[in-house]
């Protein structure tokens, strides 16, 4: 089994009922520490809290701190942490913190905000609260109409993201869903118009579908994005006095994160491409929608290898097979946890 197989099966299929909640310390009274005007917690507090994982600490590297689960009722589960970095991996798939793990005082220091909002709803799904049933996804393929998206020797992205829209749907209606999309053809739709259609469904989630561009070319790989929490920046800037402010989208904070967890990682290992992992954004389309949702970037259609792909309808066909596999497991994750 992969790593990535690991993380799907560890962190979505196999969650199981405990007797903690994540909103009570477990028996540990968290010492936070201020460093850069965030809270912060000593990840040596981190084995004692996910006691039911029997958590074991060890430095993996010079700058990498591994935690790896010992218990034998559970997949195994390996979480590094690496110092100075934004950057996490849980069995092998990328995440990123909103704010790096620091040494401090000879403790090392992980952002209170990050662990409640990223690593406990992945360890302790019983947090993703009032997830309804999911009979709707709604698909939103980026861009259309005078609006084309990245253009490459291909075509425009807004092809392909419709075209990808379009074999996800009929698998999704295959297996029983309801599908709605925020546009049905070569249109533009503005993204506050995207935000109201969606709104208009209920036990839903939301997939933003794009194909990204930038790195001079060289840059390649898959990204997921989910809403930013109150109090974290939008990605690859500074914190501004508006992120500060609830969202409509932060209302599904946890289970933003477990359906990334899933179709991301999914798409990871399906599509053999570079890991770029799941970070935070403030995208308008995720921020105002009321469901469950994530914005999905597949792959670089300014690299010539990745863009190569991305215009072949086999290789869509299975990016399509990846993101309705990863929509399976997260359905099935929440729905088993749904009454605890």
């Amino acid at each position: 089994m992969t790593k990535t197989m690991h993380a799907l099966m560890a962190l979505l299929l196999l969650w199981v009922p405990l007797n903690v909640s994540a909103q009570s310390s477990g028996g540990v009274n968290w010492n936070t520490v201020i460093h850069l005007n965030q809270k912060y917690i000593d990840a040596a507090q981190i084995p004692s809290f996910y006691r039911e994982y029997g958590f074991t600490r060890s430095l993996a590297a010079t700058n990498k701190i591994r935690f790896t689960s010992s218990k034998t009722n559970k997949q195994k589960t390996v979480m590094d942490f690496i110092v100075g970095s934004q950057e996490v991996y849980l069995n092998g798939l990328k995440f990123h913190f909103s704010y790096p793990v620091v040494v401090k005082g000879g403790q090392t220091l992980v952002s209170q905000i990050d662990l409640v909002k990223l690593i406990d709803p992945i360890l302790r799904p019983t947090t993703v609260k009032k997830v309804a049933p999911l009979r709707t996804v709604i698909i939103d393929a980026g861009h259309g109409g005078y609006e084309p998206g990245t253009v490459n020797k291909h075509g425009k992205e807004k092809k392909f993201t419709m075209a990808l829209a379009k074999v996800l749907q009929a698998k999704l209606v295959r297996k029983g869903f309801k599908v709605a999309f925020t546009r049905k053809a070569d249109e533009y739709v503005s993204l506050g118009d995207r935000v109201k259609i969606a709104n208009q469904y209920s036990d839903a989630i939301f997939i933003s579908l794009h194909f990204n561009a930038g790195g001079a070319g060289r840059a390649s790989g898959i990204e997921t994005f989910t809403l930013s929490p109150a109090g974290v920046a939008h990605y690859g800037r500074g914190l501004r006095q508006s992120d500060l402010a609830t969202r409509t989208g932060n209302a599904q904070d946890s289970a933003n994160i477990a359906l990334a967890t899933a179709i991301h990682g999914r798409a990871i290992r399906n599509l053999k491409q570079r890991d770029r992992g799941i970070r935070r954004a403030r995208f308008a389309v995720i921020s105002g929608v009321k469901h469950p949702g994530i914005l999905f970037e597949g792959g670089f259609m300014s690299h010539y290898r990745d863009g190569a792909m991305i215009a072949d309808p086999k290789y869509l066909d299975r990016m399509a097979q990846s993101l309705f596999e990863g929509i399976v497991i997260y359905k099935t994750a929440t729905e088993k946890n749904r009454y605890r």
